[in-house]
């Protein structure tokens, strides 16, 4: 059974390439909903104790869940990690970007199968960590302070080094289900029935 946990949407990004903010598109995978909206209800499924939602200060149109900013601004999506790891009440963080709007609860639950109280678990593909859709323990913390510290904020680097601390859990990407980490960045990613 997994240990109690807390969960984070990442919908922060600036959305430059894309034009417009990413997390108020709505897309035929979206069901008329925003973006947001969407990657919110595969959160809610999972059971999370606490939600929050990484955005910046000007965004302000999310409900009901707290908005949380980054704990050092312009620092991609460790800063928004980083902030909700330093907030939770749990041991673990689900952690969602807002633009995966076809990765399912039932994938992000068999990340939290795979994780402990001290141990969390991320999809390895052939090439890259999928990190933001994982599940961090709050151990990561600390590793993460010191690299919003140093300015360093890769976030291949930062899990390959709690891969190697066995803090997280690498699982790899089922071949069915590689489709679901296509980020959209660009109006092309969204297909033509986006509207953009």
């Amino acid at each position: 059974m997994c240990p109690p946990f807390s969960a984070v949407l990442l919908a922060g990004g600036k959305s430059t390439r894309m034009g417009k903010d990413k997390a108020f598109l709505t897309l035929s995978v979206t069901q008329g909903k925003p973006l947001w909206q969407h990657q919110l209800a595969t959160l809610e499924h999972l059971g999370a104790e606490e939600i929050f939602i990484s955005a910046r200060p000007e965004q302000t149109s999310f409900h009901p869940y707290p908005v949380i900013t980054d704990l050092t601004p312009n620092a991609g999506p460790l800063g928004g990690i980083a902030s909700a790891l330093s907030q939770m009440r749990t041991s673990l963080l689900v952690v969602l970007g807002v633009d995966l709007p076809h990765l399912t609860t039932a994938m992000l639950q068999s990340l939290l199968a795979a994780s402990t109280h001290e141990r969390g678990a991320i999809f390895r593909g052939p090439e890259f960590y999928e990190p933001l859709a994982a599940v961090y323990p709050k151990a990561m913390l600390p590793s993460a302070l010191a690299r919003l510290t140093a300015g360093n904020f890769r976030l291949q680097t930062w899990v390959e080094q709690a891969v190697e601390l066995g803090q997280i859990t690498p699982m790899p990407i089922p071949a069915e289900a590689s489709a679901a980490f296509r980020n959209l960045n660009t109006p092309s990613d969204c297909g033509p029935d986006s509207g953009i």
